[in-house]
């Protein structure tokens, strides 16, 4: 019985194409868990089978959980489990605004209120601006004027049916 998996011995190669683990991560698991070589193989550590598969198969199934928890679906939960699942976004959401990250949209609309509103009164005041600064004809002012009307209009447009 020598090609049993209690003597088989394996590369860190050979390991990372039968687990389809980069070879990197295979390695990095058996230095971190202390797997002794148990021969050489030109040049190479090898391992005994044993030894290792049960970290890397751990370590892979870890890795297909994590990439899966991006497509839980709190509606599939039990009941406590929804719960803690909203009660954990609701912690990251709170995080997220203290940090800056996130803002109310109430505090949103309030600062583009803000300023569409100092934009409004500059626009409103430079047409008197310009005739008293640059001796501007009333006849330039109505053009001046006309013309912030219509960027007025064009802008709030563009505003109204964003999607």
């Amino acid at each position: 019985m020598a090609d049993d998996a209690s003597t088989t011995k394996w590369s860190i190669s050979a390991l990372s194409r039968e687990l389809q683990l980069d070879r990197r991560t295979v390695s990095s698991i058996i230095q971190s868990n202390g797997i002794v070589p148990v021969d050489t193989d030109r040049g190479n550590p090898v391992y005994r089978l044993l030894d290792c598969v049960q970290l890397l198969v751990d370590s892979k199934f870890k890795g297909a959980l994590v990439q899966t928890i991006g497509d839980v679906d709190p509606e599939q939960m039990t009941p406590a489990d929804r719960v803690k699942y909203w009660d954990s976004e609701t912690k990251k959401f709170k995080y997220l605004e203290m940090v800056g990250e996130v803002v109310h949209v109430s505090a949103l609309r309030s600062a583009l209120a803000e300023s569409f509103k100092s934009l409004a009164q500059l626009l409103d005041t430079l047409p008197d601006i310009l005739a008293r600064s640059a001796n501007l004809s009333t006849h330039q002012i109505m053009e001046i004027e006309l013309l912030i009307d219509d960027r007025r209009k064009s802008l709030y447009e563009s505003l109204i049916n964003t999607d």
